[in-house]
């Protein structure tokens, strides 16, 4: 979750952006019906393949390693507020940007912030429900 807050950050910002990984169409036929059901559902189906730019294991700009509970939700915090204060100066300053999201192509900050927000909380629920960690 910590690569998917810094590129939140980065996106905001107008400095990063994914690389498209599906036709056009097929984008736009994904925000279209994709997108509203992952956030009526407030649940994401397991065992999807995150982008390269998420994806821990194949992304090295953070080191994945083991540590307490505490410490985790600590910095996925910080990261959320720093994403969350990204986007609001985003919206204020330049209200029109677009994120650019490997599946979902180009999607407005609200709705950037919305999949984002929604993904954190399936994320959540996930590791609340691991045991607690040394």
């Amino acid at each position: 979750m910590l690569l998917a807050y810094d590129f939140g950050t980065r996106a905001a910002n107008g400095t990063m952006a994914m690389q498209m990984r599906r036709p056009a169409w097929v984008s736009a036929l994904s925000r279209a019906v994709l997108i509203p059901y992952l956030l009526q559902r407030a649940r994401f189906p397991s065992g999807g393949v995150s982008p390269e730019e998420l994806d821990p294991l194949r992304n090295r700009m953070f080191e994945t390693q083991a540590a307490d509970r505490g410490k985790a939700i600590q910095s996925l915090q910080l990261a959320s507020d720093q994403t969350q204060l990204a986007f609001e100066c985003a919206a204020a300053d330049a209200p029109h940007r677009r994120i650019v999201h490997a599946y979902f192509g180009g999607l407005s900050l609200e709705s950037g912030w919305r999949l984002l927000s929604a993904h954190t909380r399936h994320h959540a629920a996930l590791l609340a429900q691991l045991p607690n960690m040394p």
